[in-house]
């Protein structure tokens, strides 16, 4: 019962400091959104910085979780391709208040973050790169470092809404945009399979 009840409280807290921002979000907003009383809120949870904390937390885990399902797809470019749809699903819900308080308030966990996306995801990211050189989908030369810099730049734009700020993350040009960004890296080969893979309606 203990963990379900967490579980409700974090699924609810993220639902609304994704649409509010953390600061303008109250534990009375979180519990009055379940019809929850206060005193089982503060029987799982001491306060709203651990709330936030289990919350960040279990993000990485899944994001690790989906991370290693990648790994089971048919062929390095479904590999990338389900992991820029999946940290772009993440995000679609994202008010940019929420990104703004979690790098001003909570600057402990935007920094695990931050370490996360320098090692496992950037790990991830190029042995798909070295992979797919060795297969003839990308360009030999390129830098598989820069790339992943350059790409997960324009991912931030994205998600903070400075590349495009008057769309939301539903639009299908973001589709669109992760489709350049690899033919942009890609041989013939490579060009041929990604355009296929875009025609695809679950894309």
């Amino acid at each position: 019962m203990g963990i379900e009840t967490k579980n409700r409280i974090m699924e609810e807290a993220g639902r609304q400091f994704f649409k509010y921002g953390i600061k303008s979000v109250s534990i009375d907003d979180i519990t009055y959104g379940l019809s929850m009383s206060k005193k089982t809120f503060y029987e799982n949870f001491k306060n709203k910085n651990e709330l936030v904390e289990a919350i960040a937390s279990d993000f990485l885990k899944r994001t690790l979780d989906r991370m290693e399902r990648v790994k089971e797809e048919k062929n390095v470019i479904d590999e990338i391709i389900g992991l820029y749809s999946f940290m772009l699903d993440q995000f679609k819900s994202c008010n940019v208040s929420f990104i703004y308080d979690i790098k001003k308030y909570y600057p402990d966990i935007f920094k695990v973050y931050n370490e996360f996306i320098d090692n496992a995801l950037k790990n991830l990211f190029v042995a798909l790169i070295v992979e797919g050189k060795k297969e003839g989908l990308f360009i030999e030369d390129i830098d598989e470092k820069v790339i992943f810099s350059m790409h997960w730049k324009r991912f931030n734009n994205i998600i903070e809404r400075e590349l495009l700020p008057g769309k939301d993350l539903y639009d299908p040009v973001f589709s669109k945009i992760m489709k350049l960004s690899l033919i942009g890296i890609s041989t013939l080969k490579g060009h041929q399979i990604i355009e296929e893979k875009f025609k695809q309606p679950k894309l």
